[in-house]
């Protein structure tokens, strides 16, 4: 089998075929561009200067069971890095293809080290289509670090191999407060959903007609507002696939709720 050519980016897959990392997304994404946002990519450094890489891509079609879309790690002696990669029904892979949406999930991580410091950090973090807040729980140390594309976990590993040194947490992230002119409104109960994918459904039976519906997203930026009256609305959204807050206001009802849209 060929050996791993350079620090950034290079797999050794089951077939012992080795690939760049563009190679591998458009292997993974089949060809869908939307893809390419779902994809964290785990650099683990150490003070040898070397880089490995592991992948964990959230798609529609991956599962949390080992499946033929994860590939395993494959670690060699006789160099100086220090590996890293997800476990998955006790096989260690490289690539990890896990569903689309995932709420309170936890991932377990180990890695093979040199002995030392190392540095970690996942790239991709801002380009998941779900609104997560991913979270890294070092279990020897006892902590947990929330995680972003511009965090840099620092920590020592003694040599060898620690299957169980980290867990990382999937959890969507909780509703931001949204900008509103209704002061002391009464919070009353609405139902809200979204059917084929992308088509709001509201109803309500709040004893007041006119209603006003906003879309925000989850950094607070509103995407729809439209007034209606009745007790039902419904709205085809045509936006990116994600994460959104709607809130409906009637008089001195107020109601919000998160949905997917895919």
């Amino acid at each position: 089998k060929q050996s791993r050519k350079s620090a950034h980016s290079l797999y050794e897959i089951e077939t012992g075929a080795v690939i760049d990392y563009l190679t591998l997304a458009r292997k993974l994404m089949h060809g869908t561009r939307l893809l390419l946002k779902n994809v964290l990519r785990l650099k683990l450094s150490n003070e040898h200067g070397l880089i490995d890489e592991a992948v964990i891509a959230l798609f529609p079609e991956g599962d949390m069971a080992l499946n033929t879309q994860d590939s395993k790690q494959m670690m060699y002696n006789g160099t100086n890095y220090s590996f890293i990669y997800s476990l998955v029904e006790d096989t260690k892979t490289v690539i990890n293809v896990l569903p689309e949406y995932l709420d309170n999930y936890q991932q377990a991580l180990g890695v093979n080290a040199k002995s030392g410091e190392h540095k970690l950090r996942i790239d991709g973090i801002d380009q998941l289509i779900g609104a997560y807040e991913i979270v890294l729980e070092d279990k020897l140390k006892e902590t947990t670090v929330p995680m972003t594309n511009s965090t840099v976990y620092e920590f020592y590993a003694a040599e060898g191999e620690d299957h169980n040194r980290f867990v990382l947490h999937f959890n969507i992230a909780p509703i931001t407060e949204v900008p509103t002119d209704i002061d002391n409104v009464e919070e009353n109960i609405a139902s809200i959903y979204i059917q084929d994918g992308s088509l709001l459904k509201v109803s309500s039976d709040w004893d007041v007609q006119e209603k006003t519906i906003t879309v925000y997203t989850m950094s607070g930026s509103m995407v729809l507002s439209d007034a209606y009256f009745g007790n039902e609305y419904t709205k085809d959204l045509n936006v990116n696939a994600g994460v959104y807050i709607v809130k409906v206001n009637g008089g001195n009802y107020a109601y919000q709720q998160k949905v997917f849209i895919k």
